[in-house]
């Protein structure tokens, strides 16, 4: 997904539990992009560093157990929410 933004101009924040691990991601594609830590299991971290502008495309998962405050941030910012996991998180239950 980060190859796809970086090849339409978009300079992408990436957020994630370890300011480390996102600098070798971006130097990984040798692009100079903003980075936050944030606790992602914790809404009220993540909602510091969103505003309502922002589209949230997440790779946080399994989402049952992590998702969840990643959707509450982006719902409370007034941000845009795309999961990106391929988790299949909320499926309607099957017919009997």
């Amino acid at each position: 997904m980060l190859r796809e933004l970086l090849a339409r101009g978009e300079k992408p924040t990436l957020v994630g539990r370890s300011r480390t691990r996102m600098l070798t991601l971006a130097d990984r594609y040798e692009a100079e992009l903003p980075v936050a830590e944030a606790d992602v299991t914790s809404a009220t971290d993540l909602t510091r560093v969103l505003e309502p502008s922002d589209v949230v495309v997440s790779t946080v998962g399994p989402f049952m157990r992590l998702g969840m405050a990643v959707v509450a941030a982006a719902a409370r910012a007034g941000a845009h929410y795309f999961d990106c996991t391929g988790g299949g998180a909320l499926r309607p239950p099957r017919p009997p």
